[in-house]
């Protein structure tokens, strides 16, 4: 119509599925499976036409005549239409909107997957169905943020707890349409209503069984006796196969030539027992190729229990010998650790692998798969990246060298390691053979050597799989251990190519510090395989780490997260840790998932310096300093540990011991501005803007000039600026630092920068009528509903407008925040945000009362300063004026390392203010100290400043003159 689409639908008498199960709860097992049939049935008919749903849940079915219809499939086939034409892009996907009822929603959705498929239908007929048959959904009772966070990272409860009457099949088809891997799920709704045919014409699943094991029997004859005895020898029979089946199972682990040997005395001995243990003379029909009748064995009790005995015994005596020689370190089953070559929890170190043949990134391929795989191992321990860095800067090679063999085992020497892991790659043609090597490090023998080869680069990660697996049975870890792990293929990707984009990734990461690079391969990485969730987790901590973008970061972090079932268990750990860290600011969750981390890695770098941070973020900065300690003990090549320790110690008032530690990090690190940065920090936290200014200066000199380091030098400039009032030179620096930003890829808005200088215009001014213009200008020229919602600054927007007389206004700001990110987890991560901003709207609105309570809510965190001049200002402002004395001289003497981004708005207004109070209540010395620390601040601000500096000095010498006298 006139060029606008819209649906036609036809009317289905009767009533709707919700309704059903909001009047009955739970609905009878027969009735839910049909219902549930009919559905997959739909189901299976549009996933064939290329159709998925993405919303299937009860309201969306609608029940008539016994039977169901699946409606809304009009909005899902716009979905593939507009996605299908030339102009369709996808963008409601690509930009990460994730659609759907997120009671209902599969973690791919949830995460806002652009590769979301009809499997996503699957998991929400899951869902469904456990609601039909359970009377709940899986997560329920849940807001929003919360229901998306479980269907990513929750396991649902085993229907059978809910419902202990369903077959096992059938409860296990619901099961495993739930599960958080597409891959793991029923594949197609076919396979749905296939299984369910099953469980409709069978009943349960005891049935079944008793169908599968009468079978054979019924198509046999007795002879003599009667049908019963046969009957219970075939049930004996079948229970004894199943306890060898457990027996079987325990002694898997053992190498292929002893277990193929014990199952063999088991196949012949226990059926043996099984078949003489019964003493009956029922016998089968049997015949020699000529039709010979074979005559009938009954035998005695003795003679069964003699054959049995003895098979038993033959067997323990094979397995005994075998473990005995194991143990000894001697024979074909001898493990390096057993002969006491190695000990348990060696640590090794990985070299390089080299390559032969026209593909050299084949070699990093090796390498980053046999990492991958030996840190899930339970006995060994790889040497640390950050290890490996510092050896290499005190032996003065470069960080990028290649690490081969003759420098691995230069560095193992001088780091006390034993042993080290390294070998070739050789192509021929379209084959591939690997050969790894683990070789004594101070001698240079080789203690072991595994051979594998690939027919084609399809099968050259399940080939370096194995090559590992073999290494680490070798070293000494059980083959029940190594064979719980996942397959590598698993646990980073399929795709060749894909891993040789994340291996040159990760190098970079680790070795060269050139993040742009990473970032590309490791972009590129996910593109070949959207699965792949060590890239998604490697790229989203370069992103957040960096500074390039957090956002984006915090995204990435999500999607790891979503295919958390492709991470080995460490990384697993580490992922959640970070996003409960960095994504949905739960720090209890956080701490749980790093010490998790640490019991399979007791030394593990992330782990440590990230538990470090939530403490600090916990206000438990001791126990922080202990943790970080115990990194930099085992490495002390990490920067961000040295930097974290450092906040630590400050936190503490340690500031001799903070300086200490900076001075120490710069000796030890080279190559990296953390350490340079934050003597600088210590500097301006101190008040000595000139030596912070100095260090800025010196380390410009002779760092390498990366967008990175010439963004961190700007921004510090800026606030060492800003906070002097030296505003003129401020702009410059911000508008440098939108520029250099640029080069990042990242586009800072107008508003960015605006909404620091409208607070100056007000605070250092008075002018809040300028203020609100430079905001107003600024969103005119960039407005907020052309910048993606989750990169709209509307905290910071909404603390400006209150902050300069708009209260109104900001209020409007946040609900249209909550609005717009409503379905996102940025309502939780930014709770203890929203405090400060909603204590800033009631100071607008003069409710000083409440904006005190309202401000104490968000003294929390890390940041023990962030909230104090607001808080001061409302007790200023509510009568209070001891306890905004209190406040105000809490805030300038604060150690805290995060002031910069406070005192270039409101240190000088504080120590006016704080002078003013004292002066005011006759205290001349302390009044006199504020008004002083005030006049050395802005002693060179801008020439718009001066009448304020001169008018305190007025004040100051009056106080001088009065102490004096």
């Amino acid at each position: 119509m006139d060029g606008v689409p819209y649906f036609t639908m036809p009317y289905v008498k009767g009533e709707g599925l919700r309704q059903k199960l909001r009047a009955e709860g739970r609905l009878p097992t027969a009735e839910a499976v049909r219902l549930m049939r009919d559905v997959a049935s739909a189901l299976a008919y549009a996933h064939a036409e290329g159709v998925v749903h993405r919303d299937i849940k009860p309201d969306n079915v609608l029940l008539s005549g016994g039977s169901a219809t699946v409606t809304d499939f009009g909005v899902a086939k716009a979905l593939r239409d507009a996605a299908a034409t030339p102009s369709g892009d996808g963008a409601l996907t690509q930009m990460g909107i994730a659609l759907g009822t997120p009671m209902y929603m599969a973690p791919e959705q949830a995460a806002a997957d652009p590769g979301v498929d009809h499997r996503a239908d699957i998991y929400a007929f899951g869902v469904m169905a456990y609601e039909m048959l359970a009377g709940a959904p899986p997560f329920s009772k849940r807001p929003a943020q919360e229901l998306l966070v479980a269907h990513l990272t929750e396991k649902p409860e085993p229907i059978l707890a809910k419902r202990g009457d369903l077959s096992p099949e059938l409860a296990s088809l619901i099961m495993r349409c739930l599960e958080k891997n597409p891959d793991d799920r029923p594949q197609t709704a076919d396979e749905i209503v296939a299984t369910l045919d099953g469980v409709t014409t069978t009943g349960s699943g005891r049935t079944r069984l008793t169908t599968v094991l009468l079978g054979p029997l019924a198509a046999s004859e007795p002879v003599g006796g009667t049908g019963r005895r046969a009957f219970g020898l075939y049930l004996t029979a079948a229970a004894l196969t199943a306890g060898m089946a457990r027996i079987a199972v325990l002694i898997f682990a053992l190498p292929d030539w002893v277990f193929y040997g014990a199952a063999v005395l088991l196949l012949l001995g226990l059926p043996l027992f099984a078949v003489t243990a019964w003493r009956h003379r029922t016998r089968f029909k049997a015949v020699t190729p000529r039709g010979t009748p074979v005559p009938a064995v009954t035998p005695t009790w003795r003679q069964a229990a003699v054959a049995t005995a003895g098979t038993l015994v033959a067997y323990g005596l094979f397995v005994s010998g075998f473990v005995m020689m194991r143990a000894l370190g001697i024979g074909p089953g001898a493990s390096l650790m057993a002969a006491g070559k190695m000990r348990d929890h060696e640590q090794i170190l990985v070299a390089d692998f080299s390559s032969r043949g026209s593909d050299s990134s084949l070699a990093g391929v090796v390498t980053e798969a046999f990492r991958t795989d030996l840190r899930q191992s339970k006995v060994v321990t790889l040497t640390q990246d950050g290890t490996i860095r510092q050896t290499l800067a005190r032996m003065e090679r470069p960080l990028t060298a290649r690490l081969d063999t003759a420098l691995a085992r230069e560095v193992a020497q001088r780091l006390g390691i034993k042993a080290i892991v390294g070998g070739e790659i050789q192509q021929v043609g379209s084959a591939y053979l690997v050969i790894a090597r683990l070789t004594d490090a101070a001698s240079g023998n080789e203690l072991v050597a595994f051979r594998e080869s690939a027919a084609d680069g399809t099968q050259l990660i399940p080939a370096i799989d194995r090559l590992s697996k073999q290494l680490r049975e070798k070293i000494g870890e059980s083959l029940r251990e190594i064979r719980s792990d996942p397959p590598l293929e698993q646990v980073t990707t399929a795709s060749l190519d894909a891993l040789k984009e994340y291996a040159a990734g990760a190098r970079m990461v680790d070795r060269t510090g050139d993040m742009r690079e990473a970032i590309a391969h490791l972009e590129n990485a996910i593109k070949l395989d959207t699965t792949f969730a060590m890239a998604y987790r490697k790229l989203g901590i370069v992103l957040t780490n960096s500074g390039i973008d957090r956002v984006r970061g915090d995204r990435m972090i999500i999607r790891a997260l979503a295919y958390s079932t492709r991470l080995p268990e460490l990384e697993k750990f580490l992922t959640e840790g970070t996003y409960y860290m960095n994504v949905a600011n739960d720090n209890e969750k956080a701490l749980a998932a790093y010490r998790a981390a640490l019991a399979l890695d007791p030394q593990n770098y992330i782990a440590l310096n990230n538990s470090g941070i939530v403490l600090l973020d916990l206000r438990q900065p001791a126990e922080a300093e202990r943790t970080l300690r115990r990194q930099l003990a085992g490495d002390s090549s990490r920067a961000q540990t040295w930097s974290n320790l450092v906040t630590a110690l400050a936190a503490q008032g340690k500031m001799g011991e903070a300086r200490k530690a900076t001075l120490t990090a710069m000796k030890r690190i080279t190559g990296s501005a953390f350490p340079t940065f934050q003597l600088a920090n210590l500097q301006y936290v101190d008040g000595q803007y000139d030596s912070a200014t100095a260090t800025l200066d010196a380390f410009e000199k002779t760092m390498a000039p990366t967008p990175e380091n010439r963004m961190s030098i700007v921004r510090f400039r800026q606030t060492i600026n800003q906070t002097r009032g030296r505003l003129g030179a401020a702009l410059t620096g911000a508008r440098e630092t939108v520029r250099i930003a640029g080069e990042f890829g990242v586009k800072l808005t107008p508003l960015d920068t605006a909404i620091g200088f409208a607070l100056n215009d007000a605070w250092f001014l008075g002018d809040s009528a300028g203020a609100r213009r430079r905001i107003d200008q600024a969103i005119a020229a960039l407005p907020l509903a052309q910048i993606e919602p989750a990169r709209r600054p509307y905290l910071e927007l909404a603390q400006a407008h209150a902050l300069t007389g708009r209260p109104a206004l900001a209020r409007a700001v946040m609900a249209d925040h909550d609005a717009s990110i409503r379905d996102s987890i940025t309502l939780r991560a930014e709770r203890d945000k929203r405090a400060l901003t909603f204590g800033a709207i009631l100071l607008g609105e003069r409710k000083y009362a409440d904006a005190v309570t309202e401000l104490r809510k968000a003294d929390v965190g890390k940041c023990t300063a962030c909230v104090l001049p607001l808080l001061g200002w409302a007790y200023d402002m509510a009568g209070q004026k001891d306890s905004a004395i209190a406040v105000l001289d809490r805030y300038r003497r604060s150690p805290d390392l995060e002031r910069s981004n406070l005192d270039q708005i409101f240190l000088a207004a504080s120590l006016k203010r704080l002078g003013e109070l004292y002066d005011a209540k006759g205290d001349a010395k302390h009044a006199l100290e504020a008004y002083e620390s005030f006049t050395r601040l802005w002693q060179d601000a801008d020439a718009a400043l001066q009448p304020q500096v001169k008018a305190v000095r007025a004040r100051s010498e009056r106080l001088r003159t009065k102490l004096g006298s």
